[in-house]
């Protein structure tokens, strides 16, 4: 995270360097000459369009990757604040932007702009499902929201914000500086840490702490609710979940092993399991002779997970569509 960091501090100062006034140098006979393009159709926006490249440089992306920042945001109280106050600086750029944006002419300035418009439109959006999926306490809604909102600022990673810029000021004042080229990004690391992070914020309003820190809600020892049986541990590494559990006989040998299909379901639809990748579960019970023993274990991967979620797959086929499924073997019976 502090390396992405570092290379959105180089972006937003590029941006900056970008951003120009209707007054242009250029270079004739070796010496600057400064040309006053006040009143000139394009070139008299493009004053109003630098304001919102500052905004964007000096506000919208600082304060986006605030919520990005796990040392400063540390409750969900801090969490809210910080996503809010992204609303309002979105909903002031894209003010700005609707004041000039249909007397623009040239084509180039024109795709410049709806980039930077769509870029604001998609955080704003994304920030907008993250308040509401705390509100509904629905932490599927808040993965997915959280994807979005870091997807929203790719523009400005990949230097297609540059890009464009570049291009426009170009066309706009008659240069031939470079144009930076479009670089890829791969946000994906980000979005897996940012889904751990605040892996269980909608549940519980709970966040994980930085590294370094005791964490007395880790994910490493995160606390399921179990339908049937007791809540033993669960073990969480990057988007797999392994969760143990203890389960009592039932009136017959179906049924026993039945009631760990709907431990499973639950976790998923009601608990957040459908964040990850892969689920293991497995439980254990009391034998005759008095010891515990493991019992049953099944593992669900992604595409089984996100079937139960949707109600594709109900409780019951879930062991049947499941992998390196084991029973023992009296529960066959």
């Amino acid at each position: 995270m502090k390396k992405t960091l570092i290379l959105v501090l180089i972006t937003m100062i590029t941006l900056s360097l970008t951003a120009c006034n209707s007054k242009t140098k250029v270079q004739e006979d070796g010496k600057n000459i400064e040309i006053n393009n006040s009143v000139k159709g394009d070139e008299a926006i493009w004053d109003k369009y630098s304001e919102c490249i500052k905004l964007t440089s000096n506000d919208l992306i600082p304060t986006y990757f605030e919520v990005l920042s796990y040392d400063e945001v540390t409750t969900k109280e801090i969490f809210i604040e910080r996503i809010n106050y992204t609303r309002e600086i979105c909903t002031d750029l894209l003010d700005k932007i609707s004041v000039f944006e249909k007397d623009i002419d040239n084509s180039s300035f024109k795709d410049a702009v709806i980039l930077l418009k769509n870029m604001a439109i998609n955080i704003d959006n994304s920030s907008d499902e993250i308040v509401a999926s705390l509100e509904e306490k629905n932490q599927s809604k808040l993965n997915s929201s959280l994807e979005k909102y870091i997807n929203a600022v790719l523009p400005s990673l990949t230097k297609e914000l540059n890009n464009s810029m570049y291009l426009a000021k170009n066309e706009v004042f008659g240069l031939k500086e470079e144009v930076p080229e479009i670089e890829e990004y791969d946000v994906s690391g980000i979005i897996k840490e940012a889904k751990n992070h605040y892996s269980s914020l909608a549940i519980d309003g709970t966040i994980k702490l930085a590294e370094g820190n005791v964490d007395s809600t880790s994910n490493s020892n995160r606390k399921f609710t179990i339908k049937h049986g007791e809540f033993l541990s669960s073990n969480i590494t990057e988007d797999i979940l392994v969760i143990k559990t203890k389960i009592e006989p039932n009136l017959n040998n179906k049924l026993t092993i039945s009631q760990n299909e709907f431990n499973v379901e639950d976790i998923i639809k009601n608990q957040g399991g459908d964040q990850f990748n892969e689920i293991q579960y497995w439980a254990v019970a009391d034998m005759e002779d008095g010891s515990e023993s493991k019992v049953i274990s099944f593992t669900l991967d992604k595409n089984l997970i996100d079937s139960v979620k949707s109600g594709n797959t109900p409780a019951n086929q879930i062991i049947d569509k499941s992998s390196d499924v084991w029973v023992l073997p009296s529960l066959k019976n």
